[in-house]
Parts: C-alpha cells; sequence; structure tokens
C-alpha cells in the first residue's frame, strides 16, 4: 500500500515515507540526523550511514 498518496497523512510525512521507499530500493537518499554539537544542531548525512544498507526479508525453512 502507497501511503505517500494518502491525503489525509501530512505533507511532511508522506516525503519521509517517499525517502523510505527509495532507500528500500537502494537509492541512499540523504536525511537530517541531530548532533551533539551546539553550533550545528543537525546535520545531513546518508540513509546507508545511519540505517545501514536495506536487506530484503527472506524466511528460512526450518528442516527438522
Amino acid at each position: 500500500m502507497d501511503l505517500s498518496l494518502n491525503l489525509k497523512i501530512s505533507k511532511d510525512f508522506r516525503k519521509l515515507l517517499g525517502k523510505v521507499r527509495k532507500w528500500r530500493k537502494n537509492k541512499n537518499p540523504s536525511i537530517t540526523v541531530p548532533t551533539s554539537d551546539p553550533s550545528k544542531p543537525f546535520r545531513k548525512v546518508k540513509m546507508n550511514e545511519v540505517w545501514g544498507k536495506p536487506t530484503s526479508f527472506i524466511m528460512k525453512k526450518n528442516d527438522s
């Protein structure tokens, strides 16, 4: 289900959902993250640096 087209969700949240979808497709967009430095409270980094690379979900068969 594509929630980025749902008009009941705020525009900012829809943009973030679009970034997550791009990250899942290995596009690696930039996001803003907080820092501990008071002079620069935020910085832009690539999603792979924050969340790691996306992996596909695979269910393994239990051979008992």
